[in-house]
Parts: structure tokens; sequence; C-alpha cells
């Protein structure tokens, strides 16, 4: 998965992103929502770890030919319309991945490249407007045989541009930066005019969508497999939403590389219960995250081993900021001012650190990784644990201390819910820990336990107040942070923001978004939202046969590559 990021430059290194199309939220050991998202770049870039990528890499001369690769992933969504916000799910972009199409891959260095399966060549963008000329694989089809043209590429930016309501689109942030999209020289040609520069134009065009959902909102909404959202090397064989099982097999009408494997199959699980069923042979791969005991069980498995590599996905305290009195800002400065985020990064990394590659990172700037040029860290600044001034807020907006230490405003107590993962010793410790940290302050916690697979549906749509999530970091900061944009779960509404985060889209360089960055973050930190806690880092137990897949880095996944050496 990925990171958070700036605007990108027109060509240079990705940041160490999905969709995604928007935003990933992930919940402890893997994710529960993700917006699918295309993935952000930039230049300025410096590694700060030895190794990329973790994925046993392997010439397919030496595969095996054949064989099932079975995922563990936690959560089934109704939704199989890549381009549906319902679709948006970690889990979903996992299902989602081998099925359908990319225009775009990325290396080891997190560099772009046209992906031959369904570009002819890179793409031409020049101008101010930008104009971007993508020449289409005219041998791409999708499941059904119907080739890939660029109407694929127009409807969904015509549809999901925010002035059509009625589409639940997961992203409407990108395509709105889009002026018009024509034919080109035939139907394998499409020439894209954007509103004005657009560095992240990558990210806007990541993917076609099929032209036939987008005829009506009845259409766009998917609740079972269909071959026309389909077009990669693997399709839908069978879906049981009883059993909780994908299963996919090699695409017939798939015209690139043949896969190595014969199918692979997807079991919705518990996140508690996938180590027992690593080590019970009943699946090939889940993501360990932070689990500890997942990790220990893994690493304890003889055919089993974890691949790692840093990961900079943020775990994240979100904020409702339409919820109960967290739609005071005073209340929500306060929280910012309290939350120790060290205490955090300690306790999620205790106890991982021996025999692991990357340990967590304590998180200051939501919007630039430390190691980026011109990052600053904004929570230095404005993040820090101050009782002081947290304890003034409160008095200022009129929540009295009472005798017995908590705090309330005309009679009503000051009370916050916290939402968690039921029976997962993750969630419960960090919710405990806000529930001590806020307490010192006077806030009351209470607490609502969900399953795992309900997290990201509930912070879709709002109906949380305070709930700890990972964030990808290689979405475009307007699709998290505008107001009324689908990946704002924290329902952020603020015009000074809005116009940061419009002016950072609009920056070509290096320097230039940094500066904007830097300022957009500082204003999140006033808001008191998004409060990052550190970065997590990518494990990811495999079987050992297992070749060219494991922990990716900022590289994509080749599915065709993926399988068992011999």
């Amino acid at each position: 998965m990925a990171r958070w990021g700036i605007p990108p430059a027109p060509a240079g290194p990705r940041l160490p992103a999905a969709v995604v199309v928007v935003l990933t939220l992930t919940v402890l050991l893997a994710g529960c929502l993700s917006v699918a998202t295309p993935r952000l770049t930039t230049t300025g870039t410096t590694p700060t770890a030895p190794q990329h990528s973790d994925i046993a890499p392997t010439d397919p001369r030496m595969m095996a030919v054949g064989g099932e690769l079975r995922i563990a992933v936690d959560g089934p969504s109704p939704q199989w319309n890549p381009w549906h916000v319902e679709a948006d799910t970690e889990a979903m972009e996992q299902v989602l991945g081998p099925i359908t199409p990319k225009f775009f891959t990325y290396d080891d260095e997190g560099r772009p490249h046209a992906n031959p399966a369904y570009l002819a060549k890179e793409p031409t963008a020049s101008g101010d407007p930008l104009v971007v000329t993508l020449q289409l694989n005219p041998e791409a089809v999708w499941a059904d045989g119907e080739p890939i043209t660029w109407r694929d590429v127009a409807a969904p930016l015509r549809t999901c541009n925010g002035n059509q309501p009625e589409f639940a689109c997961a992203d409407t942030t990108g395509p709105a930066t889009v002026a018009k999209v024509a034919r080109g020289a035939d139907d394998f040609e499409a020439v894209i005019t954007f509103t004005g520069p657009q560095p992240a134009w990558r990210d806007v065009l990541a993917a076609p969508g099929r032209a036939d959902l987008f005829a009506t909102p009845e259409a766009f909404s998917l609740t079972r497999p269909d071959p026309r959202a389909q077009a990669g090397p693997f399709v839908v064989q069978a879906y049981d939403a009883g059993r909780r099982i994908v299963a996919e097999s090699v695409n017939p009408h798939w015209w690139g590389p043949a896969p190595a494997l014969e199918r692979i199959s997807f079991r919705w699980l518990d996140p508690a219960a996938q180590p027992g069923a690593f080590v019970n042979n009943e699946v090939d791969v889940f993501h360990v995250g932070l689990n500890r005991d997942g990790l220990v069980r893994a690493q304890a498995v003889p055919d089993g081993e974890v691949r790692q590599a840093r990961g900079d996905e943020l775990r994240t305290l979100l904020v409702n900021t339409d919820a109960g009195p967290l739609t005071d800002p005073a209340v929500r400065r306060a929280i910012a001012t309290t939350i120790d985020r060290e205490a955090f990064r300690e306790a999620a990394s205790a106890g991982l650190e021996s025999g692991t590659v990357w340990p967590t990172v304590a998180a200051g700037n939501r919007l630039l990784g430390a190691e980026q040029a011109g990052h600053r860290d904004t929570g230095a600044e404005l993040g820090l644990p101050d009782p002081v001034r947290a304890a003034a807020e409160l008095d200022a907006a009129g929540y009295r201390l009472q005798g017995d230490g908590t705090r309330a405003k005309a009679g009503e107590p000051l009370t916050v819910t916290f939402t968690r993962v039921a029976g997962l010793p993750e969630s419960t410790a960090e919710g405990l820990m806000v529930q001590a940290q806020l307490s010192q302050l006077g806030i009351a916690v209470t607490f609502v336990d969900v399953p795992a697979e309900r997290l990201g549906p509930l912070l879709a749509d709002g109906q949380y107040q305070l709930a700890i999530a990972d964030r990808a970091s290689l979405t475009e900061p307007g699709q998290l942070f505008t107001s009324g944009a689908a990946g704002n779960v924290e329902d952020v509404a603020d015009d000074q923001l809005d116009a940061l985060l419009a002016e950072l889209a609009r920056q070509t360089s290096a320097g230039g978004r940094a500066r904007v960055a830097n300022d957009a973050d500082e204003r999140l930190w006033e808001l008191g939202v998004s409060i990052p806690l550190h970065r997590v880092p990518q494990r990811v137990a495999v079987k050992k046969r297992i070749a060219n897949y494991g922990a990716f880095g900022q590289a994509s996944r080749d599915w065709t590559r993926v399988g068992y050496r011999t």
C-alpha cells in the first residue's frame, strides 16, 4: 500500500498510496476501508531504507506452471464496480487487483511507466492547460470480449466529476480537474484536456472504466461480479458470499503474458482469525501489519516467512467534525494537544523490533514524509502534548472541570465515543490509551465495538466520533480533506484549507509543493483533525515457495508473474 503524498511533478519518482482512488483506511493488521485511488508521485524523495520491496523475485522460467494462491482478506464488500465508493475497501483493492485494468505500473523506486497491456506507448503530456494523449492497446478487451476504447476513458471522468451526485463515485476531485475528453485519431486514442496544470494527471487517468456502467446510477452499482468491469489477467470464476470466498481463474480473453498461477482465491476472515488460518494451511498469505501474535505465529511456520518493506501508511486518529462535541473546534484542538503520539508509536513497536526490518517511525506531518525535500515536522510545532494549553482551550469554550475530574458545559458532560474493532487486542489497547490520555483532560471516553468488516463502512458514513485507522499516503490530499470530497471521512470543511489544497494541486515544482503542503498541514493541526500517530511497516506472511509476491513497497503487483518456485 502506500503513503501520503503531495501532487507529483510531471515526471520523477513517486512517494514511498491505491485504487486505490482516494484514500486507504486499514484496520490495524490489514485494511477496513480503502477508497480506491491512484498513486501519487513526487520529486525530491530519498529512500531511507536499504530495501524497497521483499517479494522473492524469480525468473518465470524458474517457476512452476499452475497452482492456486490463497489470500486472506478482511471483509466483504457489497460493491464490485471499482469506481464505486463502496468498493473502495482494502479487501476489495486486493480482490479487484488481478481482474481490473490499470494504465500505469510503478517500479521499486516509485517511477511510473505505461502499462503495455493497456497502453501502446508512453502518453504525451504538455501545455497549460495540460493536454494528455493516451494511445490505447488495441488488443486490450474487457472480459466479455469488448475492446477498451476512448469511451471507457471518457465515461468515468465525465460521470465522476462531482456534477452527478446520484452516482456514488469513490473520487470526484480528480475528475473535476478535467475539462473535456475527446476521441483522437481513432477509437484507441483518447485526448484529455485539463482545466489547468495537473501534475497528478497519472492519478486522474489511472484506469479505464467500462462506459456501459456509467450510463445510469443503477448500471453503476454492481452487487455481484460482472465481466464488463473486468479486464485483467484473471477473472472471477466463482463468488460465494455465504462462504465468503472469491475464486479467480485465468482470463480466457487475456492478450498479455500467460499468468504463472492457475487460480487465485480470496477468503474473507476476521483479522484475529487470519494467523490461525495461515498456521493451519488454510491460506497462503495474510497481512501481518502490527499484529504481534500474527508475526510470531507466522515466523514459527516451517514453510512460512514474513516479507517486509518500508511502509508509509500513517496510523491516524480520525476525528469526525460532524459528531457530538467534536463539532466544536476547541474540543478537537484540545484533543490534538493531549494525545501523546510518541506513546502510541512506542506501544505499537514494542516487541516488534527484534527480527523485523522496518520499525515504525514517529510522524508529525500528514502530507510530507520525513524523507521528502522540504519536510517540516509541523507536529513538533503544533501537535506536542500541552495539557495547559488544552485545558485553556476547553475552559475558554465553557467546558468546566467538575469535582469528579470530568468536564461539563451547561450541565452536559463532555463525553466522546471511540469506535474500535471487537475482539482485536491491538484495537482494544489503542482505545484504552485514548481513554486514559483524554481522561487526564477531563474528557470521558466510551467505546463502541464493531466487527472488523463494519469499521470501514461506518467511517465512510460518518457514523463515529473517534476511531483509529491506517491511512494510505499515496492519495492526493485534496481527495481527503477538501470540503465534500468522497475521501473526507472526517467531514472537514474549511475555506482556508480548501484554498491551500487547491493551490497545492496547481503546484508543479517540488519546492512549491512542499511549501504549500506544510502550510496545509499546519491548518489541519489548527482544525484538530486527522491526528498522525506513526507509520506502519509492510509485513506480509507468505509460504516460502511463493515467488514475486509479498511486501511490494512502492512497486506495482504483476499478477502474471506471481506463482510458485520449482
